[in-house]
């Protein structure tokens, strides 16, 4: 990775662009690195952040100099131009099952946190009509309505809150270390550093964590100055930024925990003590994953409309098509609620 920082700050330079693509990486998943510590060690793990985040800046830049090759503005027509219609089919179908999915799962958490939050703070029984009561009310009020939008850029605001919340929570992390510090004395035989049978366990988690190619082509389209020199600093200084999120939240929460719990859960949350601060961020994870869907019905919608679009039999080698606003409309509440519906059952 090559990468001015300097550059970040002059005014010509995407900064928009960058805290979108780094949006769209981050999630959920920091949440997990406390536990991909414990299962890799210290070493292994940050080298695995690493090797991650290079393989991610390494196929988005190949990504982005076929579509210049090819004069290609989606993942879809890339797989057309490249290896014709079938590639495109797959494509599309890989795009919609995995962001369909990553939506299921985000329900799943709004859910599952949500649903526990309500029912401590109204001091009533967890059950899954609170959950599912949880799911859709966050989705008509909140995801709905912001998935509307037609551009990532659009979403800057939420972009900057949820990067300033996960350094929060970085922080928050370290300062559970220093207190838990003060009050036990650190066992250090127990930190491990490498641990090869743990490296099976969280490689799924944080190669996945860094997943962006499907968000790629939506933030490089939205750029004024589409080349690929601007896009590959844009993918280099996000996938650092997440990747340092990423590392802050593992090592300082594994840090905190590993003298006092054998097993550290995929949840770190769960064993954060119960005060105000806790609840504090568990809403915001439930916030932060609420507007983060729409980050992923965006390339989803538009995956559906190249393979309706290639279904009408229209043209697929012009200029890029816009999608009438009613099937905007209508894709987006699919892309929104069936995920939904199928997270409540």
């Amino acid at each position: 990775m090559q990468l001015s920082f300097s550059k970040f700050l002059q005014p010509s330079f995407p900064q928009k662009s960058v805290l979108s693509l780094s949006n769209a990486i981050v999630g959920a998943s920091v949440l997990s690195m406390a536990y991909c510590f414990q299962q890799c060690g210290i070493i292994l793990a940050t080298l695995l952040i690493i090797i991650s985040a290079l393989i991610t800046s390494y196929s988005c830049k190949i990504l982005i100099a076929s579509a210049q090759t090819t004069n290609s503005t989606t993942y879809e027509y890339l797989g057309l131009r490249a290896m014709g219609r079938s590639m495109k089919l797959i494509v599309e179908l890989s795009s919609i099952g995995l962001l369909f999915g990553s939506i299921v799962a985000y329900q799943m958490i709004i859910g599952d946190l949500g649903s526990v939050v309500v029912s401590q703070a109204f001091n009533i029984t967890n059950s899954p009509l609170i959950r599912a009561l949880v799911m859709l009310i966050l989705t008509c009020t909140v995801s709905f309505p912001i998935s509307l939008s037609e551009r990532f850029d659009h979403l800057t605001p939420i972009s900057i809150q949820s990067i300033l919340f996960y350094f929060l929570f970085g922080i928050y992390t370290f300062a559970q270390l220093w207190l838990n510090s003060k009050k036990i004395s650190f066992n250090m035989n127990k930190l491990v550093y490498w641990r090869w049978s743990g490296l099976f366990i969280s490689l799924p988690i944080v190669s996945l964590s860094f997943s962006c190619q499907t968000m790629l082509f939506v933030v490089f389209s939205e750029l004024s100055e589409s080349t690929s020199h601007a896009m590959n600093d844009i993918i280099d200084l996000s996938v650092i930024l997440v990747g340092f999120i990423y590392f802050i939240s593992g090592l300082f929460g594994y840090l905190a925990f590993f003298s006092i719990y054998e097993f550290i859960p995929g949840n770190i949350m769960q064993i954060f003590p119960k005060n105000l601060f806790q609840q504090i961020f568990l809403w915001g994870f439930i916030l932060n994953c609420t507007t983060g869907i729409p980050f992923m019905v965006n390339p989803t919608r538009g995956s559906l409309f190249t393979l309706w679009n290639d279904q009408k039999q229209q043209s697929l080698f012009g200029e890029r098509h816009i999608m009438p606003r009613r099937l905007f409309i209508i894709f987006t509440g699919i892309v929104v609620f069936l995920p939904t519906f199928i997270a409540i059952c």
